[in-house]
């Protein structure tokens, strides 16, 4: 016969059973969040036929933090990095089977500057340096002209061709006030058999109210004449475009 107090411990025992449920699905929730967030604002990259892409747009918006102090203060950002879904890049644990596939990347052209009202020369001898690991940094200034070789990001990261890399971009702490913009391809590198991408932005805001600092990247986009984002979710490149338009949206309103 089936007791009272069988009944109360089995009660008790399904609602923990119930709790441990809802707790493990909430952590799995958080997790999935903290996921996105960590690739908020990135670049998602695709191989398309054998082009890469850079699958959410063709330009991108950063802020640069002022880091460090005294002689040691610099403005420098981590973002937007380079992600990709699993399998974009095969993957060999030895770096010389001819599986092993690299990205590196290239400079197109000087450093752009917006002063919050026009588009003009950035000040002399400020640079804009990209780095990465161990690889001596790339300097791009106002004089710089052609194409400017970068350093290889490497390959995949883990055993399942995902893709995920951030370069660091630092300048002076005496850089004006201002959007500084730097355009750039993504190439093979190695023994990489894709094709290199079309050219992308980065505008990186120095300080600039929301609306000045727009004004600057609307700028640049026309004078280097990437793409609108609006018009690369129209060709319908799907989820990933219209999360980083909604992104720059909640940038704007800030």
């Amino acid at each position: 016969m089936f007791s009272s107090k069988s009944f109360v411990e089995c009660l008790k025992a399904s609602c923990g059973l119930w709790l441990f449920c809802m707790a493990f699905a909430a952590s799995l929730s958080v997790g999935s969040v903290q996921a996105e967030e960590l690739h908020a604002g990135d670049i998602d990259l695709e191989i398309d036929g054998s082009k890469l892409i850079t699958h959410n747009g063709r330009y991108f918006e950063s802020e640069l933090v002022l880091t460090g102090t005294g002689a040691s203060q610099l403005y420098r950002s981590e973002e937007p990095g380079f992600v990709s879904a699993p399998g974009l890049l095969s993957f060999d644990p030895d770096p010389a089977a001819e599986s092993q596939e690299e990205i590196g990347f290239n400079v197109l052209g000087p450093l752009l500057y917006w002063d919050g009202g026009e588009l003009t020369a950035p000040a002399s001898g400020l640079n804009l340096n990209l780095l990465f690991g161990l690889a001596p940094p790339v300097t791009v200034n106002g004089n710089s002209t052609g194409v400017t070789t970068g350093f290889s990001l490497g390959a995949a990261t883990n055993p399942n061709g995902e893709f995920h890399q951030h370069f660091v971009f630092e300048m002076a702490a005496s850089a004006p006030m201002g959007a500084y913009g730097v355009l750039l391809e993504l190439t093979p590198a190695g023994l990489s058999t894709f094709t290199k991408s079309d050219p992308f932005l980065i505008v990186f805001n120095r300080g600039l109210a929301v609306e000045a600092f727009e004004s600057g990247v609307d700028a640049m986009v026309q004078v280097t004449a990437v793409p609108e984002p609006s018009s690369i979710a129209l060709a319908g490149l799907g989820v990933a475009g219209l999360a980083g338009a909604a992104l720059r949206r909640r940038m704007r309103k800030q």
